[in-house]
């Protein structure tokens, strides 16, 4: 079946992530040279179990000319987390509960690189991680009891790369990244609290 819809330009980078019953969502993102001026568009599908068909598509954003990078999906108990960033200087994350999504939360970041991973726990709370300009993994996390994010901040040395996140359910993570060919990794606690970077190969 077709999960995106027609538009002046493919979507592209799409990202998928299921949860344990079974519901799942499928991000992406387009220029959509329709609209006038042209716009960025970020949109989802989701399904409520296996058996369910795919709904939507939703917009999530849709920005003028600023979508800097691909999203990343991540889904758990009834909640979905897409994650995005935009060229004109924020990490765009929207957090979805079952029906009407809330409003997105743009945290101020100067110069977002061109990743972006994210993962969340059953029980709200979340994280995301990304790559600034000049080669510093980044971070923000949400918290389970109020729902907000945290500012951004450096969780790598200079000249790392690739960051991928895993947020177990009772919220504790752990981040890895590549830093002058070796893979480093920190791990975060329930609070939101991260260790010392250490060296895994």
């Amino acid at each position: 079946m077709d999960l995106s819809t027609p538009g002046r330009q493919q979507p592209g980078e799409p990202s998928v992530a299921v949860a344990p019953a079974g519901r799942a969502v499928v991000a992406w993102w387009r220029r959509d040279a329709a609209l006038a001026p042209r716009r960025d568009v970020v949109q989802i599908r989701r399904r409520a179990s296996v058996s369910a068909p795919f709904i939507g598509p939703v917009t999530l954003s849709r920005k003028a000319d600023n979508l800097a990078a691909p999203t990343d999906t991540a889904a758990a108990g009834a909640l979905t987390l897409v994650g995005w960033t935009e060229a004109v200087g924020a990490v765009a994350l929207r957090v979805t509960r079952g029906g009407a999504p809330p409003a997105v939360t743009r945290l101020a970041e100067p110069s977002p690189g061109d990743g972006i991973d994210v993962d969340i726990a059953p029980t709200g709370a979340a994280l995301a991680v990304w790559g600034r300009d000049g080669g510093t993994v980044r971070f923000a996390t949400r918290s389970a009891a109020t729902g907000t994010w945290s500012a951004p901040a450096d969780l790598s040395a200079p000249g790392a790369r690739d960051a991928r996140a895993a947020m177990a359910a009772d919220g504790s993570s752990v981040v890895v990244w590549e830093r002058g060919g070796v893979v480093e990794a920190s791990a975060g606690d329930p609070g939101g609290a991260f260790a010392p970077a250490v060296a895994l190969t």
